[in-house]
């Protein structure tokens, strides 16, 4: 399961009525799509629930896997079973029909709970539905997904569940962690805070965008001003606003090495080969102080740093060894990119 920077806060309410659902609703197995626009919390919430204690405490199995817009069926299967079963050499070379019917065997008379991250499409989900057995036992399936239509064709009993944008004041509590962690805010900055709080619209992923910002300045309220105007200049409404803030976020001399990963990497990447894409692409270049090497691995924590990406996977040593990207902010590279030709 892709790990990331992200405040698991805000949501609440919304969290305790999903948990009754998984819970305490019909013994037959139900799926639960969150539904809503890139960036509002869909996965995060997801994680929430697969990590919460009465998910653990009460279901036998339990698996995660990310499908993404181009759906890999043997991949999607291999990660479903990499949580139930160990690996093996005979799993990895067997055909698509005979790991579906691997997985449904893992299943079968276990209550299980599963989630299924980005899903894009109802061919994706008719391939993968009949992995899954109704085992009369509570079993339950979280699935994320941006399209309306995908998560009405999921239903089975509970209607799909549209993320809500944030309060004012969930915005605000979020911003704060981001920036001062278990330390409070400096109460100066307290009125300023909450303007650039409300004008990140709600959207989570705008809000730790922002706050990775925040945290790289001074804790003034002549710099918080600042951002404060930038933000206020973004354009009102929809999509765009959410790319503006991203520019916004994003340092000049990243911008190149941060477009070209996510233009060719849907998927996360491992940090040694973009670090040598870059300095092939001569996007990092060394100096008399540093080699280009060290220059690409102090990009690469920058980015991490400013919550454009995320980290997938550590090491033995908690060395970063894999990283990924948000959708909304891939999407962000691909115009960008169209805008350069």
């Amino acid at each position: 399961m892709t790990t990331t920077s992200e405040e698991i806060v805000g949501f609440e309410d919304e969290t305790a009525e999903l948990m009754h659902q998984l819970v305490w609703g019909t013994k037959h197995l139900d799926v639960v799509a969150l539904v809503g626009m890139p960036g509002i919390g869909k996965t995060t919430m997801a994680k929430r629930l697969y990590t919460h204690n009465d998910i653990t405490s009460r279901f036998e199995v339990c698996s995660w896997c990310t499908i993404s817009q181009v759906y890999n069926k043997r991949k999607t299967k291999l990660e479903l079973l990499s949580n139930l079963v160990p690996p093996n050499e005979n799993t990895r070379i067997r055909s698509n029909d005979e790991l579906a019917d691997e997985l449904r065997r893992c299943l079968l008379r276990k209550r299980y709970f599963i989630v299924i991250d980005d899903l894009w499409s109802t061919d994706a989900w008719d391939d993968l539905k009949r992995c899954f057995p109704d085992n009369y036992s509570g079993s339950r399936i979280i699935l994320t997904t941006r399209q309306d239509r995908v998560a009405s064709y999921t239903k089975v009993f509970s209607a799909p569940h549209c993320l809500r944008l944030f309060t004012d004041e969930e915005s605000w509590f979020l911003l704060q962690k981001n920036v001062f962690g278990e330390e409070s805010s400096p109460p100066k900055l307290d009125v300023i805070g909450m303007q650039i709080a409300q004008y990140c619209g709600g959207l989570p992923l705008a809000i730790i965008l922002v706050a990775g910002v925040l945290a790289k300045l001074d804790k003034d309220e002549v710099r918080w001003e600042e951002v404060a105007y930038d933000l206020s200049s973004c354009i009102s409404g929809d999509k765009q606003k959410y790319m503006d803030i991203i520019n916004l976020s994003l340092p000049n001399h990243l911008t190149n090495g941060f477009l070209y990963f996510g233009k060719h990497f849907e998927d996360e990447i491992l940090v040694r080969e973009l670090i040598q894409l870059w300095i092939a692409e001569e996007f990092a270049v060394g100096n008399q102080f540093k080699s280009a090497e060290d220059v690409a691995k102090d990009y690469v924590k920058e980015l991490i740093d400013s919550n454009l990406v995320m980290v997938v996977r550590r090491n033995f040593f908690g060395e970063v060894k894999a990283i990924g990207m948000h959708d909304l902010l891939r999407e962000f590279c691909l115009t960008r990119c169209k805008s350069y030709r």
